[in-house]
């Protein structure tokens, strides 16, 4: 159980820490600014450090959602 909370608490950081590196290199931040401003306003591994257990799989979806947003309104940047 304890190296299942391990990988998903690896997983929402290694996420959130992509989020803030896009963020560094788009040109359009205005865009997702209010989006991203929950993950950016601190480093990736304080981020998880507030998370409860019980937080980790809705933060996973949550994730994944703004990626989905990002994607679509990337498309022009790829």
């Amino acid at each position: 159980m304890a190296m299942s909370n391990i990988r998903n608490y690896g997983r929402v950081q290694l996420l959130t820490e992509m989020l803030i590196r896009f963020c560094r290199i788009i040109e359009d931040k205005e865009q997702f600014k209010d989006m991203l401003q929950e993950y950016t306003k601190q480093t990736s591994g304080q981020y998880i450090y507030k998370l409860e257990r019980s937080e980790v799989p809705r933060e996973l979806e949550k994730l994944g959602q703004i990626y989905h947003k990002l994607i679509r309104g990337t498309k022009r940047y790829i």
